[in-house]
């Protein structure tokens, strides 16, 4: 188990953060998580092919280390 400070929900799929990568953070998500001042995130999720790599491509654009 991986003990967690927050916990960050993030639906559906393809708000085209950064990049323009298809992935599920919203700009005010990533705004939310830079907020934080996070040392990492935990990018985890059911089809690690689309969501997962997504996601972790608009962390690292929004300059987020994450796992």
């Amino acid at each position: 188990m991986i003990e967690a400070d927050r916990i960050t929900i993030a639906y559906g799929y393809g708000y085209g953060y950064g990049y323009g990568y298809g992935h599920a953070l919203s700009p005010q998500t990533i705004e939310y998580l830079q907020s934080l001042g996070l040392d990492r995130v935990l990018d985890c999720g059911l089809k690690t092919e689309t969501c997962c790599v997504g996601t972790g491509l608009g962390l690292f654009d929004a300059g987020l280390e994450f796992t």
